[in-house]
């Protein structure tokens, strides 16, 4: 069973140091890395080389956001003829037996199912993800909660709308069948996007509960609620509403994103002033569907909101 493991770095060389050390002391050993810079800017590509023969890196000459970098991966396992694709965050830690669980367990399902892991949070311990469902009057995805759905953990295999990107594992003949991330989306949404074109061609999607990574978590993106992560969330929901979406379900959401945009006016505080700007630019760009990376601002707001 020949693995590849896509990681997709962006001036965070430390945690997919971090990463690749966790993959190495897998019990699962056909495995093999293929890491996407995206055009970082720190000396990452100084620290990232010579990392030993199952390790590939691809130098993208420009950043091309998560969804790009991993349709850059993908593209190259299915050149190499790799039987799975592995999306792994670089700021997350595999288990010794996360990768022969989710090996086990696929080539059970066969080449017409794809599969997630069980996120936790590092270094709570909390869940993140291990199953999610669609909110019937907006259409969004709704991930389940220990507090509300931990019954679910009951089985061995989770049925679930949607996978998460932090920890997925797919056959190359479900990317051939089903196609590659959308790159309007860039950051967020997109593997919420591409489940939904997976059900709709017959793929069926499960979280395997025994199979577990460790996220740290937007590391990347500033964390929760940063302007870059409020921004990429606020318009790819919009997409996401508008191409899979009823028309009264995108109503729904749009309405629901006014009335937020609105309350987060009401706040005060310096850093409500850069997640105000992030909401209304990601509902201004979606209106003139302007996708793909965020504008030049976002990341401005983004450095300024880090250097406090």
């Amino acid at each position: 069973m020949d693995v590849a493991v896509i990681l997709i770095n962006w001036n965070g060389w430390r945690d997919t140091l971090r990463c690749l050390q966790s993959l190495e002391r897998s019990q699962l050993t056909s495995w093999h890395a293929i890491i996407v810079d995206n055009a970082s800017t720190d000396d990452s590509l100084d620290h990232l080389h010579n990392l030993g023969e199952r390790v590939e890196v691809i130098a993208s000459p420009k950043n091309l956001g998560w969804t790009g970098g991993c349709n850059l991966g993908i593209k190259r396992a299915i050149e190499l003829d790799s039987e799975y694709v592995f999306l792994l965050n670089n700021d997350a830690l595999v288990d010794e037996n996360t990768l022969s669980i989710l090996i086990s367990e696929a080539s059970k399902l066969g080449d017409r199912a794809a599969v997630s892991c069980v996120v936790r949070f590092s270094p709570s311990g909390d869940y993140q993800f291990f199953g999610s469902s669609t909110i019937s009057r907006s259409g969004q995805p709704f991930w389940y909660s220990d507090k509300h759905n931990k019954s679910a953990l009951n089985n061995k295999l989770i049925p679930t709308d949607f996978l998460f990107g932090a920890g997925m594992l797919v056959p190359t003949k479900v990317f051939q069948h089903v196609g590659l991330f959308d790159d309007r989306f860039f950051l967020y949404v997109d593997e919420t996007e591409w489940s939904v074109r997976a059900r709709e061609k017959g793929i069926s999607l499960f979280v395997v509960r025994d199979a577990v990574i460790h996220h740290l978590g937007s590391a990347s993106t500033g964390g929760n609620g940063s302007p870059l992560q409020t921004y990429f969330m606020i318009r790819n929901s919009l997409l996401f509403s508008r191409l899979h979406g009823t028309f009264s379900q995108q109503i729904v959401l749009f309405l629901m994103t006014v009335r937020d945009t609105a309350r987060s006016c009401l706040k005060k505080g310096v850093d409500d002033n850069s997640r105000r700007a992030a909401r209304l630019l990601g509902m201004f760009d979606f209106i003139r569907c302007k996708f793909g990376d965020c504008p030049d601002v976002i990341r401005r707001l983004q450095a300024k909101q880090s250097s406090r």
